[in-house]
């Protein structure tokens, strides 16, 4: 299975909840808060700590999303 499959299939079922306009907006502005003038290309490069998923492909979810916030966390604080 790869990588992004993996992270995929890690969901649990209640865990897929569609995201609202607002969170995404804030989810954008902290995307654009730690990466800069980067942000909508980073949302659309696969990263490994996200199982080579896309930000944009993890943040439908609620899961996804808390994940990449996790990811800019660790990026802001130079935790690799």
């Amino acid at each position: 299975m790869e990588p992004r499959q993996q992270a995929e299939s890690a969901y649990d079922q209640s865990s897929k909840t569609e995201l609202d306009g607002r969170q995404n907006t804030q989810l954008l502005k902290r995307i654009t808060e730690v990466i800069g003038s980067g942000a909508q290309e980073w949302m659309r490069t696969p990263v490994p700590a996200l199982g080579n998923a896309t930000p944009s492909e993890m943040a439908r979810t609620e899961l996804g999303r808390a994940k990449v916030l996790a990811v800019l966390d660790q990026l802001e604080h130079g935790v690799f």
